[in-house]
This record gives structure tokens, sequence and C-alpha cells, in this order.
């Protein structure tokens, strides 16, 4: 018989799979179509927080592709024999900015997906409207995890989201503004080199990763002229190592940062500096305030301030 009429098909369906890839349907390629795709990619999240990103939809070009979010992580191992085996469950949603301010679901649902580690929402959107991508994390049973995002779409002026989307990445702070690490820096010129990373003590003098960002894996750089931020919150009595670097090596260019807790300023710099050397600022947060730690010693031990 005829196995297509008799067993109609569509994509990712029970009959034929996943399907073939189509690239003229699944990323930006010059000449083919008008797709436009914002990406993150090993974004550290914490649990019970939710990094949220805002879009708009621009179809003035003659693009009429869909609109696709999709989230995927690399889940921890379950335990053996488990029927619910997802372990660090991270939720997918698109809200509708004004309007009707309808949400939306991966996966076919009309709920959080809490079985699945890809989620995907495919809709339909009109031009000029604007959407809240939502990344919720709930019921970790690690207290980190990293996911990758992937927006496609007639997506207004994309690039230039970048900055925005630099702003929107930092996780959403379970804590008060007396508790807030912030990191802001402003580039003299684009520094798609440009790494950094935060680490903490354990309280069995062990260290964790606090946050790192961005470099060219993230699919975006620091763009010159423009302030980033991102903050995050610290644990009364951990000392913490912060480091900014060029991941290519030799000198960073120029720029200005800061580092902040609460109200106290850890480090500014003030004016324009050459980014030569790799920058550590070590500091304890105490009841009373914040202990700069030696540069030269271990963040783990005790210093003196200096």
């Amino acid at each position: 018989g005829n196995v297509v009429n008799e067993q109609p098909l569509k994509e990712y369906d029970g009959n034929q799979g996943m399907g073939r890839i189509n690239l003229v349907n699944s990323v930006p390629l010059e000449g083919e179509n008008n797709i436009q795709l914002i990406t993150v990619n090993d974004k550290f999240i914490k649990d019970g927080d939710k990094d949220e990103y805002k879009i708009k939809i621009d179809t003035s070009n003659g693009c009429n592709e869909e609109l696709r979010v999709t989230l995927a992580w690399y889940d921890p191992p379950g335990a053996v024999g488990c029927l619910k085996c997802l372990v660090n469950d991270i939720d997918l949603m698109i809200e509708e900015i004004g309007g009707g301010s309808e949400v939306f679901y991966p996966n076919g649902l009309s709920q959080q997906d809490t079985s699945n580690t890809v989620e995907r929402i495919r809709m339909q959107a009109s031009d000029a409207q604007e959407f809240r991508v939502i990344v919720h994390s709930r019921n970790f049973a690690f207290n980190r995890q990293q996911y990758s995002l992937a927006i496609t779409g007639c997506l207004a002026e994309a690039d230039e989201l970048k900055p925005d989307l630099t702003e929107a990445m930092k996780s959403s702070p379970n804590c008060s503004r007396e508790e807030l690490f912030t990191f802001k820096i402003n580039t003299a010129e684009t520094a798609h080199q440009l790494r950094w990373n935060l680490i903490g003590s354990t309280a069995n003098n062990g260290i964790e990763a606090i946050a790192s960002g961005p470099g060219p894996e993230f699919g975006y750089e620091y763009e010159a002229n423009e302030t980033y931020y991102h903050s995050y919150c610290l644990t009364m009595g951990s000392k913490y190592r912060f480091q900014l670097m060029n991941s290519a090596g030799g000198g960073l260019g120029s720029g200005k940062y800061s580092l902040s807790y609460g109200a106290v300023t850890i480090f500014d710099s003030d004016s324009s500096e050459d980014f030569e050397d790799v920058k550590n600022h070590r500091f304890q947060v105490l009841a009373s305030g914040v202990k700069i730690l030696g540069k030269n010693r271990s963040f783990m031990t005790d210093v003196d301030d200096e």
C-alpha cells in the first residue's frame, strides 16, 4: 500500500522520528531565508532563579518564519531504577508582553514540562509583537546547572539585542540588595576574548564555581562603549576570587570595571585602564562588611587586610 497515505508524516512523529535536518528552516542562511538567531550557551542558573530574555518580532523584510525557542541541558545522572528520572528541572515559557498576555508552554503542553531535558516552543507571531522568554529553575538536586538556549524567527535587529540579552542573562537574585555582588564593565573597544569568573569557598574547604562569562562560545561579545552588569547572591562568611582575563592571551584592550557588594565598593578602576594582565580580586563577605584578602595568597586561607 501507500505508506505515506496510510501513515501520514509530520515533523518528529512516531513514524519517522525526528526526520532529516532542514537547514533552510533552522538557521540563518544568507540568500536562502530571513531567519534571525539568538543563542545562549552553557549559561549557569541556580536553583529557584529565573532568567528572562525580551524579544520583538519584525516581519518588515518579508520574513514569515514562526518563532521557535529551544532549551536544552545535560542533566546529572538519575537514580538506578528511577521512574521519574529528571534531577535538575528547568522550565521554558514564553509570555506575550501586552495584548492578551498569553503564556506558551513547551512540547505541546499546557503546563510546564517536568520530564524532559529538551524543551521547545513553536508558535506563530505577528509583526511588532513582543515576548518575554523565561527560563526558570525548579527543584534542583544540585545547586547549579548549565543550560543552552536558541531563539529563531523574525527577530528585530537580533545583533543589536545582544547587550540587552547580556543584562538579562544574570540570574534573578533571590537576596536583598545588601547581599548582592555586582560586576560592572564598560569596554572602550569590542572585547570578544574577554572572560571572567567568580569562584567561592565551601563549608568543607572546597571551591565552587559561582559564575563565568562571556566568550565566543556564548555567540556574543562585549560591544564597545556598552555598559554590562552581572549580579549574584553571595554567602556570608565565604571567601571569593574574581578573575578577569583574556581567553586568547595577551592584553585585554582597555575599559573600566568595578566590583561591589551591596553598598560597599570592592574595586573601581575609576578611569579607563589597559587590561594587560590578568586581574585577580580576593575578598571575604562578613557581617561587618567586606574583607579584602591578599593578592598573592590563596583566597582559601586567612590573610591580613591589605
